[in-house]
């Protein structure tokens, strides 16, 4: 899998690998975490997701796995000042109990998460507010 790049500065399209493990028919998202780009690999048969993040921009080896979340279905967004980083639901897949939305909040050094669910995305976001 490979992900096409363009540098407006320089109005040329570009192409960047991926990690050797992302096969062409798995789930991810793109996006950028802590500035860098990072891809979210999501095993929803396995119920986890890869967290890997491209260290040094459009340099294959600079890719990094950076956690493994055992909860499917969520992306990360951005990191919060306690060193947490916010996790987002993907769409409509994984609910917990009634709640129609939710967010992890996962610490990579004590591999801990814990959810904020909120009936829409302000209500939950207001509970991280509440909690954080």
């Amino acid at each position: 899998m490979v992900i096409n790049s363009l540098d407006a500065e320089e109005e040329v399209f570009r192409v960047i690998h991926t990690p050797p493990s992302f096969e062409n028919r798995v789930l991810s998202n793109l996006g950028l975490l802590d500035g860098c780009l990072s891809l979210s690999k999501l095993k929803y048969r396995e119920f986890f997701s890869e967290v890997w993040v491209m260290n040094i921009y459009s340099i294959q080896d600079s890719w990094i796995k950076c956690f493994v979340v055992s909860v499917p279905f969520l992306e990360p967004s951005t990191c919060l000042k306690n060193g947490e980083i916010l996790m987002l639901e993907q769409s409509f897949v994984y609910r917990v109990g009634n709640a129609n939305s939710i967010m992890v909040c996962y610490n990579p050094q004590s591999r801990h998460s814990r959810f904020i669910t909120g009936k829409t995305p302000d209500e939950a976001l207001r509970r991280l507010r509440m909690f954080s």
